[in-house]
């Protein structure tokens, strides 16, 4: 009932919580906005950077229903967030959830997730998926995860841009995963 969630959601968000529905179901998450309010100012630099880009990204809902809900680029940008963070922050007390976060989003990229597939009609890689990567390529080709992006692209083109074994290959060889059949994080 509005009223009940309403006020669940109110004492939530007073205690650092935010309560998130997805296919009808509700549930409780952290507003890291909260703790950036809270402690922004008492944390590391390094923290605070941490929690700035998490904040920046729980205001736009990532995915729904293993469907993305941001746009293809919009990944890209926060696979190079994640690997600037990363490499200016490499004794981060918290770098595994950093590197989860870039392991998300680089996966992602290359795989999409079940109702968003970077692989579609007879497994070629979709049109905009791969306008996306020639964009990134283009704007972060001197990056790690664009030296990574460059290397795959080069593989899909060897195979007419199909995925399959080649793919599979490629993401072992790089100790990745499919992103396929994984309910991915909604924020």
């Amino acid at each position: 009932m509005p009223p009940t969630s309403d006020s669940i959601a109110s004492m939530l968000d007073r205690h650092g919580f935010a309560l998130t529905v997805t296919e009808g179901n509700p549930f409780v998450d952290e507003n890291v906005a909260f703790f950036l309010r809270k402690f922004g100012s008492l944390v590391t630099p390094a923290m605070r950077k941490y929690l700035v880009l998490r904040s920046t990204e729980q205001q736009t809902r990532f995915s729904e229903d293993a469907r993305l809900e941001i746009p293809w680029d919009s990944v890209g940008e926060r696979i190079v967030s994640w690997d600037r963070f990363l490499t200016d922050h490499q004794d981060f007390l918290w770098h595994d959830a950093a590197s989860f976060w870039y392991h998300v989003y680089l996966e992602t990229y290359l795989t999409g997730m079940d109702n968003s597939r970077a692989f579609t009609d007879g497994d070629s890689l979709d049109g905009n998926v791969r306008r996306s990567y020639e964009r990134f390529l283009t704007k972060h080709g001197s990056t790690r995860p664009g030296r990574l992006l460059r290397e795959y692209v080069d593989m899909l083109r060897k195979n007419q841009f199909r995925g399959g074994t080649s793919v599979d290959g490629f993401l072992r060889d790089h100790k990745l995963h499919t992103m396929l059949g994984v309910q991915p994080p909604l924020r």
